[in-house]
Formats: C-alpha cells, structure tokens, sequence
C-alpha cells in the first residue's frame, strides 16, 4: 500500500485491521499499524484521533510534543501516546521505528495510569523482549485471519511490561517504608517514623504515595492491616477481637467496620464463606 505521508520513504510498510466484536467487547485491539523509514520531512499534527498510539524506535529518533509533554525517544526507546488529545510528532531528522494504534475495553484506563506514573517516554525497558512483542503484534495483525487474543495478550504484555518498569522504581525508594509496614502492621506507626525511613519530610512521603501507588500511608497501612485479617480470618478460629488485635486496629468495632466498607461484608460472614468446613 503507497503511504502518502510526508517524509515516509517507500521502503515503509503500513496495513489496517477490522476487528470483531468480540474484540471491541472484550480485548486490546490495533488500528492500523506499520513498519517506518522516514526522514526529516515526516510531521504528523493532529487534534484529536480516539485512539492510543505506540512507538518502538528502532534507529535514529522520533519526537512527539503534547500539552504536557516534549520528549524525542531513541533506539530501543518507546513512546505511548493517547491521541485524543491534541498532538504532534515526527522525526527532525532520520527515524525506523515500528508502529500501532490501538484501542480496547481496558486501553483509556490503562493508558491513564501509565501517563500519571511514568509519563509517555519510556527508556531502559527490557527492549529485546519488547521489540518482539511490537514485531508479532504487527505480523499477526496483518494475516487475513488474525489470532486477536494472541493480538491482545501481546499488546497487554507491552503496557504490563511498562508499568513493570515504574514499579522498579516504586520498590527502589519506598522498599523500607513498605518492609516496615509489613513487619509492624501489628503497632501504631506514624507518618513520622515512615518518612524518616524514607529519608523524606511527611508531606513528600504522602505525595509520593499518593503519585506511586494511588493512596496516602495511611491508606495503605489500612489495607495491609485488612489483607492479613483475611489470612487469619480464613487459616485460624481466633476471634474477631484477637484478630483485630493481632492487625493492629485498636478494636474489633473499628476493624469490623473498616472490613465491611472495604469488603461489603463483615468479617463473620467472610470467614463463613473462605474458611474450609469440616466434614463429619
């Protein structure tokens, strides 16, 4: 298929896909999709496209400027763009890189996180591993009868492998707050003594929390206080008011409540429906 876009060279490739309704309905699917060649001329501006857009650069560069961002990826370096906002990207100078739009039931949620934590240039991902991924995406999109789970798994092994990378970097800097967390759930903690941990003052720490992991500290504490209350819920016959102890709440009426609001059941009625029950 001649391309007509500026400054793509005719070695280029480019191909579109149809999906089903099932894959509308259920999964990750490409739009159109291609293999580039470009050089200086190539500039592509647009307001809005609803679709999300993904770049693995394979030699020379490729820039990309939106409202929030300006960044030129390299080779081995890739680029998530949603495209319904306004947008624009090219190459200043030489550029090979592999390309899909993509859309699904689960891409504007996804795409969301990913652009909140990471932003959308991602650099030192596992690139080989990515590369293929971009590569069996593109092969099997243009078949004439296309595998689409094959399709979606791939493209959602590409997102997982990102938000992997920025989970890295959460563990790096809050590892020995959340290893403190894990070993004193059990005792009151402060935001003070995590922050110190942390080697931040408390309202970095909360930010930080809130940017990482999508909750303040104490939010967090909350929720492993609740996950090791369904261990013991489920493995032990103590009580609820020696489990409520054992997790660190300062009642079995403050843990009830905080289980049920985060369970939509009360602590009684989760161990009835986990716990195993005897056979006479």
């Amino acid at each position: 298929m001649k391309i007509v876009d500026k400054g793509v060279l005719e070695t280029s490739f480019i191909d579109f896909s149809q999906p089903s309704e099932f894959a509308k309905k259920a999964l990750l699917y490409p739009g159109d999709f291609g293999h580039y060649f470009c050089n200086g001329d190539y500039r592509i501006e647009r307001e809005s496209l609803n679709l999300f857009l993904m770049f693995y650069v394979l030699s020379g560069s490729i820039f990309v400027k939106t409202k929030l961002f300006d960044v030129n990826a390299k080779a081995d370096e890739i680029i998530l763009l949603d495209c319904r906002e306004p947008h624009i990207y090219g190459c200043a100078d030489t550029g090979e890189f592999l390309w899909f739009h993509f859309n699904g039931v689960a891409a504007s949620p996804y795409v969301k996180h990913l652009y909140e934590k990471s932003g959308i240039h991602y650099r030192g991902v596992r690139a080989e591993n990515l590369r293929l991924r971009f590569q069996e995406i593109i092969s099997a999109a243009a078949k004439p009868l296309v595998n689409e789970p094959v399709v979606s798994h791939n493209i959602d092994g590409i997102l997982t492998a990102l938000a992997a990378e920025n989970a890295v970097t959460i563990n790096e800097l809050l590892r020995p707050t959340l290893e403190y967390i894990a070993n004193h759930f059990d005792e009151p903690i402060s935001i003070e003594e995590l922050a110190a941990l942390s080697l931040m003052s408390p309202s970095n720490l909360i930010r930080y929390f809130r940017r990482c992991l999508d909750v303040t500290p104490h939010e967090y504490i909350l929720l492993y206080r609740l996950k090791q209350s369904k261990r013991l819920l489920v493995s032990t016959t103590d009580s609820i008011e020696r489990i409520a102890e054992l997790c660190g709440f300062n009642s079995a009426s403050h843990f009830a409540r905080a289980f049920k609001k985060e369970n939509h059941m009360t602590p009684k009625e989760f161990r009835s429906i986990r716990q195993p029950k005897l056979v006479s």
